[in-house]
């Protein structure tokens, strides 16, 4: 046998082979969609990121319970504005329409035949004549006006007094006893803010020039400690701070953030009462007016106006001035206030 024909048939075998395993060859096929595999794969993405908004807003929240807790809140005092708009409005409102005017006149007719419709009856009934007050009970209504307007004021007093404390400045040679007066290292102060964790009070920066501690004593005579925040050299004035934990609950409940009132709304002639220590003595009031608006005190960046009242002091007052609504609008201190 020669070497073709050996060839031949190898590739005769060759070809039997491949016939006889051709069953081997196969096509891979994707497997079915397993839909709920599917919705369960998905429902648990879902839960998951669920779940951790719900942690992450756990956190975000406990985050700003502590930054509230050691932060205070912000506190912005708005400056007085002259109101001038108010004025022009008033003015426009003053203004009827023509249809207005005609309402009115007409209203005017209706209301002129109804009083002479009236007339008639009137004059068929017997009037009763007044009797005239004698001079005791004339004297009497007098005395119980004032009395009632006493107590008006008063009350009016006693709601901004819980507003008004007394700042100190204690040195070395003072005494925490025998701090509650006010005198040269004392002064009041009113409570303008509360911030969430403390009442931040105004007070002259004076009386805190030597001191080493202060001192803040409450409406009701409670001694707490004052930290000392900012002071405008210009004015004199600075801002103290008092926590709320080192404050008595009971106390608490007792005090107010003051009412700030507008000073371009007071005017001459318009009754004020001075409160807070008018007399040189602490939790007083005096009633009196304002007598003059026209002068004023020129500073570095700008100008005062001063209100001048008919209420005699003693050379250490301090206080505030508050309107008949309780709105303070003015603050006594002793820079500018005549010792007279």
């Amino acid at each position: 046998m020669n070497s073709d024909e050996i060839k031949e048939e190898n590739e005769q075998s060759n070809e039997q082979e491949s016939e006889e395993y051709s069953f081997l060859n196969e096509t891979v096929k994707n497997p079915p969609l397993d839909i709920q595999k599917l919705l369960l794969k998905i429902c648990g993405i879902i839960g998951a990121a669920v779940l951790f908004g719900v942690i992450a807003a756990l956190v975000f929240y406990a985050v700003l319970r502590q930054r509230d807790s050691v932060t205070p809140n912000q506190i912005t005092i708005p400056s007085d504005v002259q109101i001038t708009q108010a004025a022009q409005a008033g003015g426009d409102d003053g203004q009827s329409s023509p249809d207005q005017s005609q309402a009115g006149t007409d209203n005017s007719k209706d209301n002129n035949e109804g009083q002479e419709r009236s007339d008639d009856s009137v004059s068929e009934q017997t009037v009763v004549p007044t009797p005239t007050p004698t001079e005791e009970e004339l004297d009497r209504h007098a005395l119980d006006s004032y009395i009632r307007m006493q107590n008006k004021l008063q009350g009016i007093a006693e709601e901004a007094l819980r507003s008004v404390v007394t700042v100190t400045g204690v040195t070395e040679e003072d005494e925490w006893f025998d701090i509650t007066g006010v005198g040269k290292s004392a002064s009041s102060g009113l409570i303008v803010a509360d911030n969430s964790l403390s009442y931040l009070i105004l007070t002259e920066s004076g009386i805190l020039n030597d001191a080493e501690e202060i001192v803040v004593t409450l409406p009701d005579g409670t001694l707490v400690p004052g930290s000392f925040q900012k002071k405008d050299p210009v004015t004199g004035i600075c801002v103290v701070s008092i926590s709320k934990e080192q404050i008595p609950a009971a106390t608490e409940r007792t005090l107010q953030v003051g009412i700030l009132g507008n000073s371009y709304n007071v005017e001459q002639g318009d009754s004020v009462l001075a409160v807070g220590a008018p007399m040189g003595t602490a939790g007083a009031f005096a009633c009196g007016k304002i007598v003059s608006l026209s002068e004023s005190v020129a500073i570095i960046d700008g100008e005062y106006r001063l209100m001048s009242t008919d209420i005699c002091g003693e050379g250490s007052k301090s206080g505030v001035l508050v309107n008949l609504d309780g709105e303070v609008v003015g603050f006594i201190a002793g820079k500018y206030v005549d010792s007279e």
